[in-house]
């Protein structure tokens, strides 16, 4: 009798519903132990945070740099943990996270004005949230970067797979894509503080 291996995807996917299916008082600690291990270890998020709030911020002592570099950190893996969570779960689900809009007028002016909606959002809060409630006004289309590896790359496409939103690769045939479907009146979004490499 031969046993079938479930697939990596299946294997991947599994482990991303049970880290999705934390506590969220749980996903905050492991977060804050995240941080405290990127610090503890110098790793190259935590070098690359205090580099860059010593240039941005020159006027703040060492400690001050400290505390703010561990609050991006546990922002960034915090944000990470509540995005297994909305990949793993169904999007109308997911938007009893969304307890307010700031501007939510003026997103359904552009929409109605039927002349094409660019959504422009950085990497603050969870973008991933912002997707599938934008997907749920109206169909978007988002660019992402491939990751090198396949297998996270399905990990993305099935995870950002839900209703209404179109996934389009970051290569040169992307801007054409996202050009088509503003001149038709549709939806895009963006995240702006996002360099393109070379080609893309």
């Amino acid at each position: 009798m031969t046993v079938s291996r479930p697939s990596p995807n299946r294997l991947l996917f599994a482990l991303v519903w049970l880290f999705g299916s934390l506590p969220r008082p749980l996903m905050r600690a492991i977060a804050a132990a995240l941080a405290r291990l990127y610090r503890l270890f110098g790793l190259r998020e935590w070098q690359v945070a205090t580099r860059n709030l010593s240039l941005c911020f020159p006027g703040l002592n060492e400690a001050e740099r400290r505390r703010l570099a561990l609050d991006s950190l546990y922002g960034a893996a915090l944000t990470l943990l509540e995005s297994l969570r909305l990949w793993s779960r169904p999007a109308a689900a997911n938007q009893r996270w969304v307890v307010g809009v700031d501007g939510e007028e003026l997103l359904d002016a552009a929409l109605a004005a039927d002349r094409g909606v660019l959504v422009a959002a950085p990497h603050l809060g969870n973008w991933e949230l912002l997707n599938q409630y934008l997907a749920s006004r109206a169909p978007l289309a988002i660019v992402y970067r491939a990751p090198r590896q396949k297998l996270l790359e399905a990990l993305l496409l099935r995870g950002r797979g839900v209703d209404g939103v179109e996934q389009v690769r970051a290569e040169p045939a992307a801007v054409r894509t996202l050009l088509k479907r503003l001149q038709a009146g549709g939806m895009v979004g963006i995240l702006p503080d996002q360099q393109p490499k070379r080609g893309e």
